[in-house]
């Protein structure tokens, strides 16, 4: 991460949003701060996910079912999206089986990840923002691009866990019985998604 992770987390509450499960406003403050930026963050930061809700949908039924086939009962699943800033060819989401219950308050959730492994889920949509993350590399480190690059990952953060969290607004998912902790690589705050007790 950047030298400007955690200041950008602080300064927008974005643990707090995350609990609420309420995240458009600090998508909204991260693209308005990116506006006025210099660095090629700031052309792309009205991106947008092409991915379907169908698509992540179907993906983590699927998900849910293989590893329900091939591993012992598990207490909830951890879904991440990768290294995005460092892996600016491909976009991906993968999901794991959880060794213990997922607790909340913390910020490392222990995983059962053996093979066999679900699929991945490339992302789609994204290609501006992943060239902006590519240039990244070449620019000289000064405060402005340390903290264009904070607010670039954190918008990126934020806008794959809404894609996501719209997906599961859309209905129960039969495969889909145990909590859902979903973050990106190497982020300590995540979105719990627990499926309604009724369904």
């Amino acid at each position: 991460m950047g030298s400007g992770y955690w200041a950008v987390c602080l300064e927008f509450k974005i643990q707090g949003h995350a609990a609420a499960g309420d995240l458009a406003p600090v998508v909204k403050r991260l693209t308005e701060e990116l506006a006025g930026g210099a660095t090629p963050f700031a052309d792309a930061r009205e991106f947008e996910f092409t991915t379907s809700t169908a698509e992540i949908r179907q993906w983590l039924s699927h998900s849910a079912r293989m590893l329900s086939d091939t591993h012992p009962p598990y207490p909830g699943l951890y879904m991440e999206m990768n290294s995005f800033d460092i892996n600016t060819d491909e976009w991906s989401a993968s999901v794991v089986a959880m060794s213990e219950a997922p607790d909340p308050t913390s910020e490392w959730w222990p995983l059962d990840d053996l093979p066999p492994l679900a699929p991945d889920l490339v992302l789609s949509g994204s290609e501006a923002m992943q060239d902006a993350f590519h240039q990244w590399r070449s620019m000289t480190d000064t405060p402005q691009v340390a903290r264009e690059v904070a607010l670039a990952q954190w918008l990126v953060w934020a806008k794959w866990l809404m894609l996501l969290q719209s997906a599961w607004r859309e209905g129960p998912l039969a495969e889909v019985r145990v909590p859902v902790v979903a973050t990106a690589h190497d982020f300590v705050v995540a979105l719990f998604l627990v499926p309604d007790a009724g369904a």
